[in-house]
């Protein structure tokens, strides 16, 4: 955790909004696949 912290400490404020932006898009695919994931099981029962 603590290499993570330091990580980011040396990055520059726009590298660590587009890290926050790309940590955010991830996310949010991972909700959408495990949503419709849940659908799909749903649908063939």
């Amino acid at each position: 955790m603590e290499l993570f912290v330091a990580m980011f400490l040396r990055m520059s404020p726009e590298e660590r909004l587009r890290a926050n932006d790309n940590a955010f898009r991830t996310i949010l695919e991972l909700r959408d696949a495990c949503r419709r994931q849940k659908n799909n099981k749903r649908k063939s029962r």
